[in-house]
């Protein structure tokens, strides 16, 4: 969403943008000029999981563009995403998208250095057994279960430019 907070306690929406997933960090790219803001958007990718619900899918990095000057028939800012990128699967995670001091962006290269955690996500089966009283197993009840498998934990270097968005360097902790 893009706010006018002209009035403070008239707060208004003047453009908007539906895509799947979220941003939960907005970082600048370059200053405003002619009229046009970009934005880095660091968030969540989003599937819909078996019950109909909602669930994160991978940490996504998306370069949006606000631009002042164009309106659409509603009179509302258009606001696009130009460029987006999803690392890893369910279960992956950065600490930047909580702490912005890890997010580091150089303008001059247009690159960020971050952490992440990447997770990649398989069915597999989630077994209780239960004992009886000389230690014998007794009974077993097995469900289906989704099963989490980090693939890769440390930092990584992302450019980020309006024609893509292009992993550079990456040091794997594991």
């Amino acid at each position: 969403f893009v706010i006018d907070l002209a009035s403070v306690s008239n707060p208004k929406i003047i453009g908007e943008l539906k895509i799947p997933g979220y941003s939960t960090y907005l970082h600048p790219y370059s200053a405003s000029s002619n009229g046009v803001q970009w934005l880095i958007g660091l968030g969540y990718d989003t599937v819909t999981n078996q019950r109909w619900g909602t669930q994160n899918a991978g940490v996504k990095l998306d370069l949006y563009k606000v631009d002042y000057t164009k309106k659409d028939a509603n009179g509302m800012i258009t606001v696009t995403q130009e460029q987006t990128k999803t690392f890893g699967g369910k279960g992956s995670e950065t600490e930047a998208l909580y702490n912005p001091r890890v997010f580091v962006w150089n303008p001059t290269t247009k690159q960020v250095v971050m952490p992440l955690v990447l997770s990649d996500s398989s069915m597999g089966k989630q077994c209780t057994t239960t004992y009886d009283a000389n230690g014998n197993v007794s009974g077993e009840q097995c469900r289906d279960s989704e099963v989490y498998k980090t693939s890769f934990a440390g930092m990584k270097s992302i450019e980020i430019l309006p024609t893509g968005i292009n992993e550079i360097a990456s040091y794997d902790y594991t």
